[in-house]
């Protein structure tokens, strides 16, 4: 499976936008990058690579073994699993406080700098990877 990495720079805001993803699940980061050291402010569940896991546990599992976390059965949806997601998939749009990323042309998450909290499409409720995407958009 292809590892992910992407990232986009905001000169004005002097913050950056790395999506990262592991064999298990993608993650996007905003990273202030104001001094030398690079500085997460928060993160967004992207999707999943085809692992669902039950427990908590399970995802300290994975946590303590260096992994992102796996995304737990009971936030998954239709749209969590993407098997053969790569970079070339993958963009961003970055629009003032709101930076959008996007698999295949779908919107799949939204990071608010301004609130620092996410939404994805990949969550069927609100909790530890997010916000879902109806709860941005009302």
């Amino acid at each position: 499976m292809e590892e992910i990495y992407l990232t986009q720079y905001n000169e004005s805001q002097k913050l950056s936008v790395i999506i990262e993803g592991d064999q298990y699940s993608v993650w996007a980061y905003i990273v202030d990058n104001e001094n030398e050291e690079m500085n997460i402010l928060f993160h967004g569940f992207v999707c999943s690579k085809g692992l669902i896991v039950n427990t908590n546990e399970a995802v300290k599992l994975h946590l303590n073994q260096g992994a992102a976390p796996p995304l737990m059965r009971e936030y998954a949806n239709e749209y969590s699993i993407q098997n053969d997601i790569s970079n070339d998939r993958l963009f961003i749009v970055w629009n003032h406080s709101i930076v959008k990323v996007f698999i295949d042309k779908i919107e799949f998450l939204i990071l608010h700098i301004g609130k620092r909290k996410s939404y994805a499409r990949g969550v069927s409720k609100t909790g530890p990877y997010g916000a879902t995407l109806e709860e941005f958009y009302g």
